[in-house]
């Protein structure tokens, strides 16, 4: 297994679904991650990549109740090429199906909310499967 790790930030509240047919959990989340672009002599300024992601099972549940919008999580999992056909086209994506989340915001003791790390700006991505690429 090709193992990946990160520190992201959640773009929306994630999603509580149950595989059809069981009672396995499934959380779906969209992670927005800071990256450098370097654009020249000098100027590097601030572009954002974003992922999906998915945990299953108890885990899943456990952390949908404390995952929102906006939580900075570190992660680790590994990448799933997921394939579907569309309007008789294939597509497809890749999915980070996580298996550890850590909180990585810190503890908010007096109230406040904390300060902006630059990704309350992020531009919001497309990300229905329609909308995906064919390949």
């Amino acid at each position: 297994m090709n193992t990946i790790t990160g520190l992201a930030r959640l773009t929306d509240t994630p999603e509580l679904t149950k595989l059809p047919g069981t009672d396995t959990s499934k959380l779906t989340m969209r992670l927005a991650e800071r990256k450098a672009k370097p654009q020249g002599k000098g100027d590097n300024r601030q572009t954002h990549n974003f992922y999906s992601a998915e945990v299953f099972g108890p885990y899943a549940d456990h952390l949908a109740k404390s995952l929102d919008k906006g939580s900075r999580i570190s992660y680790r999992g590994e990448l799933d090429h997921q394939t579907w056909t569309a309007q008789g086209e294939r597509r497809g994506k890749y999915v980070l199906r996580l298996d550890q989340v850590e909180f990585a915001d810190p503890r908010r003791t007096d109230g406040d909310e904390p300060a902006d790390d630059g990704y309350a700006d992020a531009p919001a991505p497309a990300h229905d499967r329609e909308e995906q690429p064919a390949f």
